[in-house]
């Protein structure tokens, strides 16, 4: 699904974007909350099983950068997004992985992947449980000619794969799993990939995204990161936090 994010009659303003790829480009030097991979990765040729890559190494399936974020210094993005799923309670929001902030320059990409989790690591009884939800919302206009479109191999129609082309103030939500069924099972129809942005693209291609888990998710990036230091923050913009 994709929708306008930057005005839902809840106050919010398309400075929101602004701010967030500001945020980024003023951390570019720190490099304990960036990493060449943010999520599942998985070799296509084993399904199943799968390999997925760990967060904070190198990734040969993309050649981007994320930065994770401290819940609090993005309340509206996990506000907003917390009301675009109907969550409606503040364990839902403890659900959410480390807002990241990915920055594709020219020439970069990220290979064709699942965003769901091993069947091992989403069974685990310790965890988190199954990415349920992902959330994309473009930050920069990259134009059809650009690449950088966000694709789905497996829908679209006649004229081939599903393309998403970014523009700035919209978002892409899709679910890599299926949550409401026992097991979580992955849907192997959201398999996509980031185009690589041209070698003579104008401009760069940078997004926010989000995953959210079936069960509350311990932060680990960047130090210090806890849900409940941005529940007063994501009240202002989010009924379910008030009052915590």
């Amino acid at each position: 699904m994709t929708a306008s994010y930057d005005d839902d009659g809840a106050g919010s303003t398309s400075s929101l974007f602004d701010d967030i790829l500001s945020g980024g480009r003023s951390n570019l030097d720190e490099g304990a909350s960036t990493s060449g991979a943010s999520g599942g990765g998985f070799d296509l040729n084993s399904i199943p099983p799968f390999r997925r890559f760990r967060v904070l190494h190198v990734d040969p399936m993309r050649t981007s950068t994320t930065w994770f974020h401290h819940y609090a210094g993005v309340p509206e993005l996990v506000a907003k997004a917390s009301r675009l799923l109907g969550l409606d309670d503040v364990d839902d929001i403890r659900r959410w992985e480390e807002p990241q902030t990915v920055r594709y320059r020219r020439g970069e990409k990220f290979s064709w992947h699942l965003d769901a989790l091993s069947p091992e690591e989403a069974s685990s009884t310790v965890g988190a449980g199954q990415r349920v939800a992902t959330l994309l919302v473009y930050l920069t206009d990259v134009p059809s000619e650009d690449g950088g479109a966000t694709m789905f191999r497996d829908l679209g129609g006649d004229d081939g794969p599903l393309r998403v082309r970014p523009a700035k103030g919209t978002a892409l939500l899709f679910f890599p799993a299926a949550g409401g069924i026992p097991d979580a099972p992955f849907d192997i129809r959201t398999l996509h990939c980031g185009e690589a942005v041209a070698e003579d693209a104008e401009c760069e291609k940078w997004i926010a995204q989000l995953w959210l888990r079936q069960r509350a998710y311990k932060p680990s990036a960047p130090v210090g990161n806890e849900h409940r230091k941005a529940f007063d923050a994501i009240g202002k913009y989010c009924v379910v936090a008030k009052g915590i």
